[in-house]
């Protein structure tokens, strides 16, 4: 294959120009719903992302104008922009030959796809994350006047890190693994395991000074079902920080549909705060597509304003 076609339909805009991007490349800009690549290489796994952005109803950012005066935030007029339109994008996870991504041989895969958390059979491996990039973020309460957190919980212990297709020892708010597995005499299987990291709050002088979990029902399989050739199935995560009473939740949903040859469609809503990555598995073995990444723009989109919505389409593995 020497060239790759895009076509999408439906993905809302307000001036019909779509942007283009290339395994997180800006690789153009069109007018319309097509764009051809011809800079590819044979044996190589591409992820293109068309991205559109579509200004909310005037009436929702009367809704959030009021909500930011009644937390007493101030933005920019780039903060406004951001936060009054609503992005789109689908993703096309493109596979010029039967090639995959090599995994880093070091890492430890038990870690991803222990088999004493896997129903039995062979197939596939869906996760999602939830984490906070920074080492700590300070208590949103505290950051308008100082001396209201003298006693209390300053800032949390964040995440630490970025994005990482394994295991990262515990560094993520939520997660979700979710094994689709099939027998030799053709049974399928759907089973979750969900874990939900402590949040740990520090005072003014760096002590810890409380630490708690969220409960494990913020993560819920909300539907699943099985054919003769795909497996379905969504999650639905609402979780806060359990030290800060009526904090807002970290909000994902996503449905997916993936085939016995692992192809599949994914769709993905999200606050867009904090780091959000998805990823798909063959099961067992080490090959993976990465079918989303998000990174944190700031805690206050995890307040009810615009969300981020991506439409995933991902080719075989076989």
């Amino acid at each position: 294959m020497s060239w790759v076609s895009l076509t999408w339909n439906n993905i809302p805009d307000e001036d019909n120009i779509f942007t283009i991007y290339k395994n997180d490349e800006k690789i153009g800009e069109v007018e319309g719903n097509q764009f051809v690549d011809e800079n590819v290489k044979p044996d190589t796994i591409y992820n293109y992302t068309v991205f559109a952005k579509k200004k909310l109803p005037e009436h929702r950012i009367e809704e959030i104008k009021k909500e930011m005066k009644e937390n007493n935030e101030t933005l920019t007029e780039q903060e406004m922009e951001d936060i009054y339109y609503e992005p789109k994008e689908i993703t096309a996870i493109v596979k010029t030959t039967s090639a995959f991504q090599d995994i880093d041989k070091g890492s430890d895969i038990s870690k991803v796809a222990s088999p004493s958390n896997a129903p039995p059979g062979y197939g596939f491996l869906l996760t999602y994350n939830a984490f906070i990039p920074l080492n700590d973020a300070v208590n949103p309460n505290c950051a308008p006047l100082v001396v209201a957190c003298t006693t209390g919980n300053f800032k949390f212990h964040g995440d630490g890190r970025g994005f990482s297709v394994w295991d990262q020892d515990g560094k993520f708010r939520v997660r979700s693994s979710v094994w689709l597995t099939s027998t030799l005499s053709g049974k399928k299987y759907i089973k979750q395991r969900r874990e939900i990291g402590e949040t740990i709050g520090y005072d003014m002088f760096g002590r810890v000074n409380d630490r708690d979990t969220a409960p494990i029902s913020d993560i819920q399989l909300t539907y699943k079902n099985t054919t003769s050739s795909n497996w379905y199935h969504r999650v639905e995560i609402a979780s806060n920080n359990p030290l800060v009473p009526l904090s807002p939740d970290i909000n994902v949903e996503y449905y997916s549909r993936v085939n016995v040859n692992g192809s599949g469609y994914h769709k993905v809503v999200h606050d867009r705060a904090p780091s959000h990555e998805m990823y798909l598995h063959n099961y067992p073995g080490d090959d993976y597509y990465i079918l989303h990444r998000h990174s944190h723009e700031g805690f206050r989109f995890l307040f009810p304003v615009s969300r981020k919505e991506v439409e995933i389409y991902n080719d075989p593995f076989f």
